[in-house]
This record gives C-alpha cells, structure tokens and sequence, in this order.
C-alpha cells in the first residue's frame, strides 16, 4: 500500500484548487491508513506549486510531515510552469516549527519568506538551500548558526539581504549568487567558495583550508588587493 512510501512528491498539476483538493485527500487517506502501518513515516516531503493565498493548507501539509523522522524537505512556491517568480506578490511565510525540524538532513527553500523568529534548532541539517527567499540579514545569520552540522550552503537570489555574514566551523562548500554590499566569512573549514554575485567587498580570509574558489562580478580595487587574498589560501588547488 502507498500509506507506507517514506516519500512523497508533490508537484502542481490541474488548478490549484485541484492540487490543492488532491494533497489534501492524499494526507488525509495516509493519516487513515497509517493506523495499519504502525512503523510508517515520512522521511521525505516535496511540494511544488504557485503560491497565492493558500497559507493554511499549506502550513497544515508541513505540520502533517514534519515529524521526529522526516529527513528531507524541498518547497517550492512560485509558478512551475513558467519558473517565474513574482516578487511583488505576497511570499509564503515559513512556519516556525519548520525550523526546529530537529531530524532534517536537507533542507532546500524557493520562493518563501522567513521571519525573525525565537529559536532555530536543525541539529542534524547538512545542506540547505535558499532560492529568491526573503531573509534579513540577521535571520539569515542566525539560520546559519542554528544548523552546527551544516557543510552545504547555496544562497541564491535572495531578497533583502545586503551585509552577508557567515559563521560556521562545519561549512566546507558555499555557492551564492545575487547582488550584496558586502559579505563577511568565518568559516575556518571551507574547502569551496563559489562567488558569483556583484559585491563590493568581502572578507574570507578565515577560510584557509579553501581548495576551490570561483569569482563573478567581484570587483578589486588593484591587482594587488586580489594577489594579497588568493596569497592567503596555500591548499588552492582551482581558481576560477
């Protein structure tokens, strides 16, 4: 029987009110039927679909999921057909109880927003993914310090943000993409750095260990500023 799958993907197909309708009836029927599988959880929850004031459904179909065994959990909120995102509209708030998902090995965000809340607690979280996500600087930053199992960092896109800073003894790969004022690294263990944003001004001197660093639209006042950084990094074996 289906209630049994430990994996469940959900992508926008119909209307929304029909895919809407259809996750419903689904967790319902799960729910129903997991009173013969004493010993069936989900451990991976993916959703899909254009966002427009649907906040209730959707926070009960996370509540539904995010139990002491899920491991994995992607959100997508914009339009899956043309892939285009609408900033002006109103963005899906993540609940908080999302972030002290103390089981969660991978989380991966598009199109959402979230909010300063009291605690983030993702213990066992080694990769996450933010795309076109709205996130103040601080949240951000403490998001990241709420993850001390975290090696895997990918900040795309995202709204809001303007002085990026990182701090994690964990970090060994970081990709970011966007425009940023400025963008501050303690990230002692980090092996791969991939910069491909317009930023003023940045520090990772801390990242010692970097073997592979890749720079887009990242400007240097002289030859000399970019021979001083790359001087600071002995292990780099590629540089792009």
């Amino acid at each position: 029987m289906w209630y049994s799958v430990p994996s469940l993907d959900f992508r926008l197909c119909g209307t929304r009110e029909w895919f809407c309708n259809f996750v419903e009836q689904c967790l319902k029927n799960r729910e129903m039927g997991n009173h013969g599988f004493m010993n069936s959880v989900i451990t991976r929850f993916n959703i899909k679909m254009y966002f427009r004031g649907c906040r209730s459904e959707v926070d009960r179909w996370l509540g539904f999921a995010t139990h002491p065994q899920l491991q994995e959990l992607e959100l997508t909120m914009h339009d899956v057909y043309t892939w285009s995102v609408h900033p002006r509209e109103e963005k899906y708030c993540l609940p908080q109880f999302v972030l002290n998902a103390t089981s969660l090995t991978i989380l991966n965000l598009d199109c959402v927003k979230l909010e300063a809340c009291f605690s983030i607690n993702l213990p066992s979280l080694k990769s996450l993914s933010l795309t076109y996500v709205q996130v103040e600087d601080e949240l951000l930053h403490n998001l990241v310090l709420g993850c001390p199992s975290l090696e895997n960092l990918l900040v795309q896109e995202c709204t809001t943000p303007s002085n990026l800073r990182i701090s994690s003894s964990t970090l060994k790969f970081l990709e970011r993409n966007g425009e940023w004022d400025q963008i501050h690294l303690e990230a002692e263990n980090l092996e791969l750095f991939d910069c491909g944003v317009n930023v003023c001004n940045f520090d990772i001197a801390s990242s010692k260990k970097l073997t592979n660093l890749s720079l887009t639209d990242v400007y240097f006042s002289s030859s000399d500023s970019f021979e001083n950084l790359i001087s600071g990094f002995p292990l780099l074996e590629k540089l792009t």
